[in-house]
């Protein structure tokens, strides 16, 4: 047999599964002890609740003066701190020593680029022959060309 889960059997208690899960779980209470304990828990929290759910009077006025002079004190603790204005930060232009500096920068990577880019010139000469063991194999080379095998 395979019992409802604590969601459905607390739906179940408060009257809001829809009709066929209602129907199911009904099935299922009218042979099942425990579960039907489970729901007369939930029935009991169920009338407890509304006495806990009773919100205390509250000062609304009194709360909205208390936030307010919160706020004031705050306020107040942040000129006592900040003491005197503090000069703005100059923004850091892009003119000058600075910027030759950012293209000196620019001109250097982009020639390192190139030169990592073509490697160093290979100087073939067409009559000679080579064989190595790479660790993809074996390679021959006549002049410029290049076989693995």
């Amino acid at each position: 047999m395979r019992h409802p889960n604590q969601a459905a059997l607390a739906l179940h208690a408060g009257g809001d599964l829809g009709p066929f899960r209602r129907w199911i779980t009904a099935r299922h209470l009218a042979h099942c002890a425990a579960c039907r304990e489970e729901v007369a828990g939930f029935n009991e929290m169920r009338q407890l609740l509304p006495e806990l759910a009773e919100l205390p009077e509250i000062s609304w006025n009194r709360m909205a003066a208390e936030i307010k002079a919160n706020v004031r004190l705050g306020l107040e603790a942040g000129e006592c701190v900040r003491g005197q204005e503090m000069p703005l930060r100059r923004q850091a232009s892009m003119s000058g020593w600075r910027a030759a500096v950012a293209f000196a920068s620019v001109i250097v990577l982009v020639a390192g680029c190139m030169v990592l880019e073509n490697g160093t010139p290979m100087v073939a000469h067409a009559a000679e022959r080579s064989v190595e063991s790479t660790r993809y194999g074996i390679e021959v080379q006549t002049g410029e060309q290049r076989m693995l095998a």
